[in-house]
């Protein structure tokens, strides 16, 4: 089974950001009406992301493996006593950290609030 990923490339000027091999998702993009079901639909498939941090390096992660972190990162959240429909304030210096979290928050019906 050959794994397809998206490649995002953090620090870049805002219009030199690129995605490479964006795959469209097919159907209905939200049918239950959270944003959360995109990534356990994404987890379902054989497709993935890369982090690239400074250097190149690169840090390469299945949409199964992001959604077990994100849910692994929701239990924290809850753990510190946030339900649905709270605020998450998201500052991190690392893209994984925030993209995890983000989707954490997502998935348990928080608000993510990034913060710069």
């Amino acid at each position: 089974m050959t794994t397809h990923f998206t490649e995002v490339f953090y620090g870049q000027p805002a219009n030199r950001a690129a995605l490479i091999e964006p795959r469209p998702v097919a159907g209905s993009l939200c049918p239950e009406g959270n944003l959360g079901h995109l990534l356990l639909r994404a987890a379902e498939t054989d497709c993935g992301i890369v982090f690239v941090r400074d250097k190149r390096q690169e840090n390469r992660y299945s949409y199964q493996t992001l959604a077990a972190h994100a849910r692994r990162r929701l239990g924290a959240l809850r753990g510190l006593g946030l339900k649905r429909g709270d605020p998450v304030m998201l500052m991190f210096r690392e893209s994984h950290d925030f993209v995890v979290s983000f989707w954490a928050a997502v998935l348990g019906g928080m608000i993510p609030a990034p913060l710069a």
